[in-house]
């Protein structure tokens, strides 16, 4: 792919990575901050977005702090989106980078291989990051404060199935969510790749969605009410739109001008203010993101710094859960303080220890594999 190519190389994937995961890790810090306007995730909230709005006409301190808190979070959909392009380029191409027209499919694994290669892929993820969470619990709590429960739920990925969420740190649930969307490509859309097929099955996950919204389902569980919509979005069938739209978008070889992104931008804002609007706001967030890859390459240093972040963008997924757990509260009493060079101070440590972390799991985990295969 040549530099003022629309279409993306994995290079241009790494760096997307790249943005979508310091968007995750600042939004997953900053919606916990006693001041935080919280987001439309699960759930559409009006309220919270004429709350940003108030803040934003008043320009009131930590403006950015809360947008990053409001709409943060749409990293998520630009990782759902790229893991379906990538799949797509990976299984469905064989020409280096996977995005030649014409080019003939390399076989499709087994279903049981592709399940255990990428059940492997992900427990190379969770278990360590498990693992040193527990040790920081007893080290500086003294005792695992979590179920050991869910931790169980957590490994087999069956937690996000349970209707009453606990991932025992938050941002855990997406692991079984991206298991989810790698069972429906290979099980679904890989044996059926028409896109009337692909957009059928959208389409119904999103009517679903829009009748339980609109009918205010909720049901018991464990004698706890809850809100189908939000167990619904913690599932694959929530966040399809985004994961389609990348399959669709490697399998049609689709480009991305530089004109879509403030486009796709302002469609996000706005789905803000309407829930209709909203449950499109992934595809609208992909658009206002992705484009932006044709100004990254003009600048040599931020493509290849976005691009070596993306490369460990799994890695700080992984960790950063844990990190924030620690320093989320200096944060917010710092803030509660007013003391606010304290507070960027706190978010900027805990975004370098979250990289010192990733880079530190990379090489071990490339030490390890050495090792191994060195092995007679």
């Amino acid at each position: 792919t040549t530099e003022n190519s629309l279409m993306l190389n994995k290079q241009d994937t790494g760096a997307l990575k790249g943005l979508a995961i310091l968007c995750i890790a600042i939004h997953n810090f900053c919606h916990w901050l006693p001041m935080a306007v919280h987001e439309n995730e699960y759930v559409f909230r009006l309220e919270d977005s004429f709350k940003l709005l108030h803040y934003v006409e008043n320009f009131r301190p930590h403006v950015l702090l809360n947008i990053f808190s409001h709409f943060g979070h749409y990293g998520v959909p630009v990782f759902l989106f790229l893991s379906g392009y990538g799949l797509v380029c990976k299984y469905e191409r064989s020409t280096p980078g996977g995005l030649m027209a014409g080019a003939p499919s390399p076989v499709l694994p087994a279903g049981a291989q592709f399940v255990r290669t990428h059940i492997v892929k992900l427990w190379q993820l969770m278990l360590p990051a498990l693992l040193l969470f527990v040790i920081t619990q007893f080290a500086f709590r003294g005792s695992f404060e979590k179920e050991w429960s869910w931790a169980l739920r957590l490994v087999t990925f069956t937690a996000n199935l349970f209707p009453t969420v606990n991932m025992i740190l938050g941002p855990w649930w997406f692991f079984s969510l991206i298991l989810q969307c790698y069972l429906l490509y290979r099980f679904v859309f890989a044996r059926r790749r028409s896109s009337g097929w692909l957009w059928g099955v959208t389409a119904l996950t999103l009517l679903l969605q829009m009748g339980l919204y609109a009918t205010d389902f909720h049901f018991e569980w464990n004698g706890e009410t809850v809100y189908a919509l939000e167990y619904y979005r913690y599932n694959a069938p929530g966040h399809l739109l985004a994961f389609a739209f990348g399959l669709e978008a490697a399998r049609r070889q689709w480009t991305f001008p530089l004109w879509m992104a403030p486009v796709g931008v302002v469609l996000t804002v706005v789905s803000a203010f309407n829930v209709w609007l909203w449950f499109f706001s992934p595809i609208f967030a992909v658009l206002g993101t992705v484009p932006w890859i044709q100004l990254l390459r003009r600048s040599n240093v931020l493509y290849t710094y976005a691009a070596a972040l993306g490369g460990v963008s799994a890695a700080v997924f992984a960790f950063h859960p844990i990190v924030r757990h620690y320093l989320i509260i200096p944060a917010s009493d710092a803030l509660k303080q007013h003391q606010y060079v304290q507070l960027y101070g706190v978010i900027c440590l805990y975004l370098v220890l979250t990289l010192a972390v990733a880079l530190l799991y990379r090489a071990g985990l490339r030490s390890l594999k050495r090792k191994s295969g060195s092995r007679p």
